[in-house]
């Protein structure tokens, strides 16, 4: 199974869905950049794609993961749950 990784991040202004080198959308807030990342997340499960969304917080410096399609990487948290934890960046 492969993994795909939505990153909302901020641009200026805007908001925007990184994914490999692809980009998507100019949002004028992270909710509604989030919820496109989530249905383009909910698309790649059903190709068997697990998908990972994570939005920038902190300035920059952290990114919360928001929701996970596919096998559990938290034992303990149910499948395609939005209970995962931040991500530090260095």
């Amino acid at each position: 199974m492969t993994s795909s990784y939505y990153f909302i991040v901020q641009y200026g202004d805007a908001w925007v869905i990184k994914n490999g080198n692809r980009t998507f959308g100019s949002f004028s807030d992270h909710v509604r950049a989030r919820d496109a990342a989530i249905d383009l997340a909910d698309k790649d499960s059903k190709i068997d794609r697990q998908a990972k969304v994570l939005v920038q917080e902190d300035g920059g410096r952290t990114l919360q993961a928001v929701l996970t399609y596919g096998r559990d990487s938290m034992p303990g948290n149910p499948p395609n749950s939005r209970a995962y934890g931040t991500y530090r960046l260095p």
